[in-house]
C-alpha cells in the first residue's frame, strides 16, 4: 500500500510539473550513456575494440594484399605468360574474414565481460564491428579495381625485356559479372575469354553490392564458427577436437568438385532446366542462362544474392545470441571476479 501511494505521488509530482513519464525513461537513459542511437556506453567501448581489432587485420591483410599484386606484377614482366592469373580478391579475404570473426568471438568474449559488458551489447557489437569491416574492405576493393577497370589498360610492353607489365593486378572474379548486362562464353572448349556488353551506367554500384554481399557472408559464417567453437571449448578439450574435424571435413566437401558434383543426386538437382539449377543459379545472382551454337549468354541480378547475404547475417546474428545468452565465462576469470 505505500508503494503504491509513493507511486501515486511520483505520478502526480510528474504531471504537474509538466514532466511527461516517457521524458524521464528518456533521461534516465541518457544517465546511462546511451546516444541517441541506443547505444550504450558499454556498447560504443565494446565498438571501438572490436573495430581495433578488425583495423589492424584489415590493415595487415591490405599490406600483405599490395605485397602479393607487386609480386605478380614482377612475375608477369620477366616471365611473361609464365603467371598470367591475377589475384582474387574475393578469395583471399574469405580466411581473413572469417577467422577474425571468429577470434573475436572466441577470445574477447571472456574481457568483455568481466568489464561489465552484458552479452547482449557483446553480440549487437560484434554485429555492428563485422559489418563495418565488410563495408570498409568492400569500399576499398571495388574502388581501386573500378579504377584498373575504367583506365582500360591491359599493359604495358618494354621491348628492351621482351614482356609486358599487367595493369590489372588482381580482379574481382565473381562481382565484376555485375558491371554489365550479360557475358558470353563458350562452353565447347574454346579457349577464347569471356565477351561482356558494355558496361551499365550504375555497374560500379551492382559490383559494390556483389562484394558486399560476399563479405558480409564471411563475416556471418565467421561469427557462427567461433561462438560453437567456444561452445566446445565449454565441454573440454575433446569438444575443440571435435569441432575442428567437423569444420575440416565440412571444408574439405565443399571445397572438393570432384567429391560434390560427382554424386548423382546431386547431378539430378543441379541439372539444367530443374528448380535445383535455378537455385544454384539465383545464388550466384544468375537467372538468365541461354544456350545456342556453342554459346553460353547469362544474366546476372545482383538484389538475390544481397538479400540472401543480408538474411543469413541476421540468421547468424541471432544464432550467436542464442549461444552467447547461455555461455559461461572462464573459470580462469570466474576467480579473478
Amino acid at each position: 500500500m505505500n508503494d503504491n501511494v509513493r507511486e501515486s505521488a511520483h505520478g502526480t509530482a510528474n504531471a504537474a510539473a509538466g514532466v511527461s513519464e516517457t521524458s524521464v525513461r528518456g533521461g534516465r537513459g541518457m544517465m546511462r550513456g546511451d546516444d541517441f542511437l541506443g547505444m550504450s556506453r558499454q556498447c560504443r567501448l565494446t565498438l571501438r575494440r572490436n573495430l581495433a581489432v578488425y583495423g589492424v587485420v584489415l590493415l595487415l591483410g591490405l599490406l600483405l594484399f599490395v605485397a602479393l599484386c607487386y609480386q605478380r606484377l614482377q612475375a608477369l614482366r620477366y616471365e611473361p605468360g609464365g603467371l598470367s592469373s591475377s589475384v582474387d580478391a574475393e578469395q583471399y579475404w574469405f580466411p581473413i574474414l572469417l577467422l577474425t570473426a571468429a577470434v573475436w568471438q572466441w577470445l574477447f568474449f571472456d574481457t568483455a565481460v568481466c568489464h561489465g559488458v552484458s552479452r547482449r551489447t557483446f553480440v549487437k557489437a560484434s554485429a555492428i564491428g563485422g559489418a563495418i569491416m565488410a563495408l570498409a574492405v568492400s569500399v576499398v576493393m571495388v574502388a581501386s579495381r573500378y579504377v584498373l577497370i575504367i583506365s582500360g589498360r591491359g599493359g604495358t610492353c618494354f621491348a628492351g625485356i621482351k614482356g609486358c607489365f599487367l595493369g590489372e593486378p588482381f580482379d574481382l572474379p565473381r562481382s565484376e559479372q555485375f558491371l554489365y548486362a550479360w557475358q558470353r562464353v563458350s562452353y565447347t572448349g574454346d579457349a577464347s575469354a569471356p565477351t561482356f556488353s558494355p558496361m551499365l551506367v550504375g555497374g560500379a554500384l551492382f559490383m559494390f553490392l556483389k562484394f558486399l554481399s560476399l563479405m558480409l557472408s564471411y563475416v556471418a559464417v565467421g561469427t557462427v564458427l567461433g561462438a560453437v567453437l567456444a561452445w566446445a571449448a565449454g565441454k573440454g578439450a575433446w569438444g575443440i577436437v571435435a569441432a575442428l574435424f567437423v569444420a575440416c571435413l565440412a571444408s574439405q566437401l565443399l571445397g572438393s568438385n570432384s567429391i560434390l558434383w560427382t554424386n548423382e543426386w546431386l547431378g539430378r538437382f543441379t541439372s539444367a532446366g530443374t528448380l535445383g539449377n535455378w537455385l544454384v543459379q539465383a545464388a550466384s545472382g544468375r537467372i538468365i542462362s541461354h544456350l545456342s551454337a556453342g554459346v553460353e549468354f547469362g544474366t546476372y541480378v545482383v538484389w538475390i544474392p544481397l538479400v540472401e547475404s543480408l538474411v543469413l547475417f541476421a540468421l547468424c546474428v541471432w544464432i550467436v545470441y542464442l549461444m552467447t545468452a547461455r555461455r559461461e565465462i572462464h573459470p580462469a576469470r570466474q576467480r579473478i571476479l
